[in-house]
């Protein structure tokens, strides 16, 4: 996943029915000018952070479910991210024509980042559709993941 993620020319990777579990204290780095749309995938078991990056990388996570994540990304981030709830999820209709779903959340620490300043890198770009963050936790395990493409 870091591998996917990291880029210094990556416009926008729209990501979704990804698995990313078991890893060892560090998750997807959206570094270089990574422009990053998460949508319904799971993050599981990660004894450190699940998202991490530098001062550039920006990032919207959608109908995601992050089970036993000890920190989901820093308190206070380097890059810009987007971690949409029910409270904030009408904020991505300027940028992706329809309201976010809401992440989910278990034994997981706090993911309440709500940068909206780079929702205007989306203009013209497709948007991936998304469902419900429980959707993704019954979807994503069973069908997702290394081996499963």
């Amino acid at each position: 996943m870091a591998e996917l993620v990291y880029s210094s020319l990556l416009r926008v990777q729209n990501v979704s029915c990804n698995y990313v579990y078991h890893t060892t204290r560090r998750g997807p780095a959206l570094s270089g000018t990574t422009l990053f749309h998460a949508v319904n995938s799971v993050w599981s078991t990660i004894p450190g952070h699940a998202i991490e990056g530098g001062d550039q990388g920006r990032g919207v996570f959608e109908g995601c479910f992050f089970e036993d994540v000890v920190e989901i990304a820093p308190a206070e981030p380097e890059n810009q991210l987007f971690s949409a709830s029910d409270v904030n999820a009408a904020s991505c209709e300027s940028a992706f024509g329809r309201a976010c779903y809401a992440n989910g959340y278990s034994g997981s620490g706090a993911f309440d980042s709500s940068d909206t300043g780079f929702f205007g890198d989306f203009a013209g770009l497709t948007i991936a559709p998304a469902a419900t963050a429980m959707d993704a936790l019954g979807y994503v395990p069973a069908n997702c993941g290394i081996g499963r493409l």
